[in-house]
């Protein structure tokens, strides 16, 4: 029985490969990780609203395209007038217009020539939609990186659980060794008992581990757009992730990358555009405008409808707004100081943050590897505890806190590695790397 025992205490490499409980592998294909960030992209309603926003871009754009062709009306008129409008010549009243006066037309107006003004409005449109596009890859980031870190939370927590397990059986096959003892007189019963309380306060922080699972389950299926009532089961690599030796060349990638940093370009360039559309508004335009219609009044027949056209062009030429165009301006160059200055602090932003998650990484690496030497020396302790038990030098005392120092110690191996895990995700998110 004694050496049975022994065989419990599973080894380092067991900690690292710890799989998920038995009652998650036997339900549906576990989820991956990147099947994972795929459901949350393809459902999240946020993403959804964000590309129709885009969508909407694409009609502002032409509808400031429409400024290049002619606007053609059709209008319609009738007039009635009285008195009408005559004299006498000759002893004969000679009427000059009709007492019902109708006009139908058909008028085109065409804007010939306006210094670049629809073109720049254009071009402005344009910078709305590059926006809309980086806005919506940012959104998607940032939504693949929280369904990472819920899944490694997840992660995390069934492995805690089965440490947990391993745990409660060592103390059960301890309580087993520990009432027989007791039967044959070596042992008390006071010794059962604290063993039994060891067990009782390992299956309470189980239960406080499951009670997470579910919540961050729960956490998962909202990104995920499942039904809280669909069974969740997920796999993946729980492997420590690789040191960082120079910040430099990730920083210049985080420039190129940085989906913050491209908004924040793409409202300079906004500013700009705003800035020369302005600039153009004391500039002058020439316009044409061409009708053809049929109406009556026409000698000398007063009442007939007849065929009739019209062509003009004009210029209009600004020469006072209340400086209106100058403020404009002055606006438009603010603003892009403001994007100038915004894009100068997010590059700021970018140096440390990526300096602060390099050093989070390596300090969790060594963290990670301190803690790889403490679970190693627990599990020797567990043994010669063992063994000084069995051969009635040891307490019961003794062992059990051996026994649970290593599941302590195992714990927080797992909870270095999850750290170090999330350190080195946060170093890509940081970076600019896209994981959808």
């Amino acid at each position: 029985m004694h050496k049975k025992y022994f065989k419990i205490i599973p080894a380092i490499t067991t900690i690292i490969i710890l799989l998920t409980s038995a009652e998650y592998a036997q339900t549906q294909k576990p989820l991956t990780l990147n099947e994972a960030i795929q459901l949350t992209v393809n459902n999240y309603p946020l993403i959804k609203q964000q590309q129709e926003r885009l969508r909407a871009t694409d009609y502002r754009i032409e509808q400031q395209k429409s400024a290049f062709y002619p606007d053609v009306q059709g209008r319609a008129s009738y007039t009635r007038i009285g008195p009408l409008p005559s004299f006498n010549f000759g002893g004969e009243e000679l009427v000059l217009a009709p007492a019902n006066n109708y006009d139908l037309n058909i008028v085109l107006n065409e804007q010939l020539y306006d210094f670049g003004r629809r073109s720049a409005a254009v071009d402005i449109a344009s910078s709305y939609k590059k926006s809309a596009s980086d806005n919506l890859e940012l959104i998607k980031s940032n939504l693949s990186y929280q369904t990472l870190e819920t899944f490694y939370s997840i992660l995390f927590i069934e492995k805690s659980i089965a440490v947990k397990d391993t745990q409660i059986a060592a103390l059960n096959a301890h309580l087993g060794v520990t009432n027989k003892r007791v039967e044959s007189g070596s042992a008390t019963d006071y010794d059962a008992l604290s063993t039994q309380v060891r067990i009782s306060r390992a299956q309470s922080e189980k239960i406080e581990l499951q009670n997470q699972l579910k919540q961050q389950k729960i956490n998962l299926k909202q990104l995920l757009g499942e039904e809280q009532d669909t069974s969740l089961t997920i796999s993946g690599d729980f492997s420590a992730p690789a040191s960082v030796n120079s910040t430099d060349s990730l920083i210049n990638i985080a420039f190129q990358k940085r989906q913050e940093l491209k908004l924040a370009e793409d409202e300079l360039n906004t500013s700009h555009l705003q800035e020369s559309l302005a600039g153009l508004g004391d500039m002058p335009s020439l316009n044409a405008t061409v009708s053809y219609g049929i109406k009556n009044g026409y000698e000398p027949n007063l009442d007939a409808l007849r065929g009739n056209w019209a062509a003009s062009f004009s210029v209009r030429v600004p020469i006072f707004n209340g400086f209106m165009t100058r403020y404009k301006e002055n606006e438009a160059k603010v603003n892009s100081n403001v994007s100038e200055l915004n894009i100068s602090t997010i590059k700021r932003n970018i140096i440390s943050g990526v300096q602060q998650a390099a050093a989070g990484l390596n300090s969790n690496l060594q963290q990670l590897n301190t803690t790889l030497t403490q679970v190693r020396f627990a599990e020797q302790t567990v043994r010669r505890a063992e063994s000084r038990y069995n051969s009635g030098v040891g307490t019961n005392l003794d062992l059990l806190d051996a026994e649970t120092s290593l599941a302590e110690a195992r714990f927080f191996y797992l909870q270095d590695l999850y750290k170090s895990i999330l350190s080195a995700y946060q170093l890509k998110k940081f970076v600019g790397d896209v994981i959808y």
